[in-house]
């Protein structure tokens, strides 16, 4: 497994800095700026994407990662259990009330019968070589208060538990 090495811009040269995840820092700086408040000086939003980048090398390091998935449907039995998707959060106090109105209402579109009720919790164990690490940062300078954890496969991933949500 390659462990990334991070990399900052420096404010005395003008060259492009890539995060270690290849991607050019100062565009997910930018695209945190965008979605902060106004107020956030240059500093906060340097520490912000340094603390986001910081954490996602120390997943790096780890053998595997359990994550959890929010999904509305009638019944357990509708989930596909061999497509879950790739969209997850590493803890469950991840689920903010924004997120999961939004997740709802996705999930309406499909199927108008669903209610708030309908959710279900998965919890799943992935090799954290299994994370799109570039995704996940993108994801992240755009909605930095989802800490949302992108996967590369929803086939190279261990079911631990479905249960309802609101329990």
């Amino acid at each position: 497994m390659k462990i990334y090495k991070i990399a900052f811009p420096n404010k005395q040269t003008k060259k492009q800095t890539k995060d270690p995840f290849g991607l050019n820092y100062d565009t997910l700086v930018n695209s945190l700026q965008d979605t902060l408040a106004e107020e956030e000086s240059e500093m906060d939003l340097n520490q912000t994407m340094k603390k986001i980048i910081s954490h996602l090398q120390k997943i790096q390091k780890r053998p595997s990662i359990t994550l959890y998935r929010l999904i509305f449907v009638k019944s357990q039995e509708e989930i596909n259990k061999n497509n879950l998707g790739l969209h997850y959060v590493e803890k469950v106090e991840d689920f903010h009330e924004h997120m999961i109105d939004w997740l709802f209402q996705n999930a309406r579109e499909k199927n108008p019968q669903l209610t708030e009720d309908d959710a279900f919790l998965v919890t799943v164990t992935t090799p954290t070589i299994n994370i799109d690490y570039q995704n996940t940062l993108i994801t992240n300078s755009n909605h930095p208060y989802e800490e949302e954890i992108m996967l590369l496969s929803s086939q190279n991933i261990n079911i631990v538990k479905i249960q309802t949500f609101w329990q």
